[in-house]
C-alpha cells in the first residue's frame, strides 16, 4: 500500500552534497549529515473517525551532527500528505419541514404534498446537489365529515285538499364524507312536523248606517259611512277591530241652494238724471249642488224701477244779489 502513496516533503532545508575531498579528509565535518527519508506507519486520515480522503503520514531519517551544524528534530522526523480511498457523500435522515399541503384548498384535507429536507456532506469527489437535500413527498391529511345547512322541503298537509294546518316536511342537506367517515342516509335527510299557518278569513263589508256628511250645516257633500264585516282568526294571526270595522268615504248629493235677492241701486234711464224710470241690478248668493252648478243668470237679475217723478214747467236760474 505504501508504494502507491504520494509524498510531499515538508523539509525546508535540503542536505548539502559532500565533496569527495571531505570524505577522504580525516578532519571533522562542519555540516550535519542527513540520511534518506523512510516511511514510518500508515496514512492517518485528516478527519477524525474517517477511513478515507486526505491524510498525513510520518517519515523518519538519520541525522549525524557536524562540527558546526547540529541536527534538529525536524531533520529526523516530518509529516507529509497522503491520500486514502475517496470518501463517499454522507446523507442524513429526511425530516418534515412543513405540514401537509392539501390539493383541496377549501376543505384543507385529503391528498397533498409535504416538503422534506436532509443534511448532506460532500464526498471527496461526489458533491451534494439540491435534489439530494430537499424533496416533496405525497401525504394525506385526514378529512372530517362536513355537513351543509338544512334545506327545507315543502310542507305536505295531513288533511287532504287542505291548504293550512299540520303536515310533514322532508328536509335535505349536503354531506362531504371524511377520510374514514362515510355519509349516512339519516344524516342527509330528515322528516319533521310542520304547520302551514291558516290565514284570517274575512266576510264581505256591509254598511251599518247612512252617510254622515262632514258639512253639518248643509248635511250633504263628502262624508263618512260606517262598515262592518266578519273575521275568523287564523293560526297565528288574530282578528283585530281594524279588521272588522272601518269608516268609508261617501257622498250625499247636495241640491242647489239659492239665497234671497239683494236689491241694487236704481239708475235712471235719462242721463244725468235721478228721476223717472230706471234699471236696477239685483244679486243673490248661490250654493252649487253636487251635480247642479250655479249659473250666472241665477245669481244676478236686472229689472225696471221707478225713481221720483220728474217735475214739468219752467226752470228758473237762481237769484243773484244786486
Amino acid at each position: 500500500m505504501n508504494s502507491l502513496l504520494t509524498f510531499k516533503s515538508f523539509d525546508l532545508e535540503k542536505p548539502r552534497r559532500e565533496n569527495k575531498s571531505q570524505r577522504i579528509s580525516s578532519t571533522p565535518r562542519p555540516l550535519k549529515v542527513l540520511g534518506k527519508w523512510k516511511l514510518d506507519g500508515d496514512c492517518i486520515p485528516t478527519t477524525l473517525g474517517s477511513n478515507c480522503g486526505p491524510g498525513t503520514q510520518i517519515r523518519t531519517r538519520t541525522c549525524k551532527d557536524g562540527a558546526i551544524q547540529k541536527c534538529e528534530f525536524r531533520d529526523r522526523i516530518s509529516r507529509q500528505q497522503c491520500k486514502l480511498k475517496d470518501c463517499p457523500k454522507v446523507l442524513g435522515e429526511w425530516n418534515d419541514v412543513e405540514e401537509c399541503r392539501t390539493f383541496d384548498t377549501s376543505r384543507k384535507c385529503g391528498k397533498g404534498k409535504r416538503l422534506q429536507t436532509r443534511s448532506c456532506k460532500d464526498g471527496t469527489i461526489d458533491i451534494c446537489n439540491s435534489e439530494e437535500t430537499s424533496r416533496n413527498v405525497n401525504c394525506i391529511t385526514e378529512c372530517r365529515k362536513e355537513f351543509g345547512p338544512w334545506l327545507e322541503g315543502r310542507c305536505v298537509l295531513n288533511r287532504r285538499n287542505a291548504n293550512c294546518g299540520e303536515g310533514k316536511r322532508r328536509d335535505t342537506r349536503k354531506c362531504d364524507p371524511g377520510t374514514n367517515e362515510p355519509c349516512l342516509r339519516n344524516e342527509i335527510t330528515r322528516t319533521i312536523t310542520c304547520n302551514l299557518d291558516c290565514p284570517k278569513l274575512f266576510g264581505e263589508w256591509d254598511y251599518v248606517g247612512e252617510c254622515k256628511p262632514l258639512d253639518t250645516l248643509r248635511k250633504c257633500g263628502a262624508g263618512k259611512r260606517l262598515q262592518r264585516r266578519s273575521c275568523n282568526d287564523g293560526t297565528i294571526d288574530i282578528c283585530s277591530s281594524e279588521d272588522t270595522i272601518r269608516d268609508e268615504d261617501c257622498t250625499v248629493e247636495c241640491k242647489k241652494r239659492l239665497g234671497r235677492w239683494l236689491e241694487g241701486r236704481c239708475i235712471s234711464d235719462q242721463r244725468n238724471s235721478n228721476c223717472g224710470r230706471g234699471k236696477r241690478r239685483d244679486t243673490r248668493k248661490c250654493d252649487s249642488g253636487t251635480n247642479d252648478p250655479c249659473r250666472r243668470t241665477e245669481m244676478t237679475r236686472t229689472i225696471t224701477c221707478n225713481l221720483t217723478p220728474c217735475t214739468t214747467g219752467k226752470i228758473f236760474p237762481l237769484w243773484n244779489k244786486i
